[in-house]
C-alpha cells in the first residue's frame, strides 16, 4: 500500500468520524465503561487462568 493510498484512506476515515455526532460519542463511551469494568471484575470468577486471560482480552478489547 503506497503512501498516497494510505493517506486517502486515512482522510476518508477521518471525515467519517468527524461526521458523527456528540451523542454518538456519548453512547460509545457509555458502552465502553461496562466492558472495561467487566474486564477486570472477571478476575474474581472461579475459572481457569486461561479462561480469565481470554475473557480479559475480549472484554478489554471491546472497551
Amino acid at each position: 500500500m503506497d503512501k498516497k493510498a494510505f493517506t486517502n484512506l486515512f482522510d476518508k476515515i477521518k471525515t467519517w468520524l468527524q461526521s458523527l455526532s456528540f451523542r454518538t460519542g456519548v453512547i460509545v463511551l457509555l458502552c465502553c465503561i461496562p466492558f472495561y469494568i467487566l474486564s477486570f471484575a472477571q478476575m474474581l470468577l472461579p475459572i481457569s487462568a486461561a479462561a480469565k486471560g481470554l475473557l480479559w482480552t475480549i472484554l478489554f478489547g471491546l472497551a
